[in-house]
């Protein structure tokens, strides 16, 4: 057995149930009615501003200059946040609120959070903005007190004026059903060697797709193994694409035996990466729709929370601009 510190492994079950996978509960808030926005705020939209109604629901363009004091509500297209006190930035927000995301790019936090776009760029800036501020609701409110002191300040101030508006039983933030509907269960190919072939349902989406007869061996035989019991040892080159051989049959066996859990250890932190960013997505949308993942890393990869207290105790005040907004990542994770 390899000791905790040096564990890597990425483990992943199948479904609660056949439909019940996948899928969780956002809360929702409407902007209309008491509100920690002003009545009016600019909408910036890659260099076109639109003033927004709040109360009446209604968007026109304007000019910058014309928005004097107002609120100007955009999303960066970096990391760099800003303290200026009239502008809110809804990926400084979406960073603290998702860093389960590995990027915060408005199209990944827009599918995070079961957004379509439409045709009108302003509206769907105000459906982002109404999605965000419904999840820093839910912020408790140790997490709210320290983002308060480590965010922008305007994003500072949104969260102290949602705690305000939360604790108002006339907002009455609503919890909806999920934005998104369990996907259906796919219809599963044959076998796992099937699926591996160059009609088959992984090499639809792969245009240089080709078959590799040492990867459909190694794939028979973890099949066998999974089936029957008992233990598989593989030695291969590389190159003949190991991890797909075994990830596939795992994956389908998962499908017929949604009770059962798999655990895949790696010897590298890009390799558990790249099973979990790239292959494990890829994977699961054609064999396992609503595969639920997890990853897990050795304890030197996570915060002692012992000196996370002390910190925040101790140097939380003393903190120079770069050092909280590093500070406020850590907040929710």
């Amino acid at each position: 057995m390899c000791p905790w510190s040096t564990l890597r492994a990425v483990w992943w079950g199948a479904f609660d149930g056949l439909t019940s996978c996948g899928t969780s509960s956002r809360p929702s808030m409407q902007l209309r009615g008491d509100s920690a926005l002003p009545e009016r705020i600019l909408l910036d939209i890659g260099g076109k501003v639109f003033l927004y109604d709040v109360q009446a629901d209604t968007l026109a363009p304007t000019q910058p200059a014309r928005g004097g004091d107002l609120l100007h509500v955009y999303y960066a297209m970096d990391d760099r946040a800003t303290s200026d006190e009239h502008r809110l930035d809804l990926r400084c927000l979406a960073r603290v609120l998702f860093p389960e995301l590995p990027e915060h790019a408005e199209q990944r936090v827009r599918e995070h959070l079961g957004l379509k776009r439409t045709t009108s760029a302003a509206r769907d800036l105000v459906a982002m903005l109404e999605a965000i501020l419904a999840e820093a609701s839910t912020l408790g409110r140790e997490s709210r007190w320290l983002l308060e002191r480590l965010l922008p300040q305007t994003e500072a101030s949104i969260l102290g004026q949602l705690a305000e508006v939360a604790s108002d039983p006339r907002e009455g933030l609503r919890r909806l059903d999920p934005l998104s509907k369990p996907t259906a269960r796919a219809e599963l190919p044959v076998s796992a060697s099937d699926a591996l072939s160059l009609g088959g349902t992984i090499a639809a989406g792969l245009p240089n797709y080709e078959e590799r007869a040492g990867q459909r061996r190694m794939t028979i035989a973890v099949d066998q193994c999974l089936a029957e019991g008992g233990a598989l040892v593989v030695d291969a080159p590389p190159g003949i694409g190991k991890t797909f051989a075994y990830l596939v049959p795992v994956l389908l066996h998962l499908q017929r035996h949604p009770e059962e859990r798999v655990v895949v250890s790696t010897r590298t932190r890009q390799l558990q990466e790249q099973l979990y960013l790239r292959d494990l997505p890829y994977l699961g949308d054609r064999l396992a729709p609503g595969l639920k993942m997890a990853i897990l890393k050795g304890r030197e990869n996570y915060l002692c929370l012992r000196r996370w207290e002390r910190f925040i105790q101790e140097q939380l005040r003393a903190l120079p601009w770069a050092g909280r907004s590093a500070a406020a990542l850590l907040v929710r994770w």
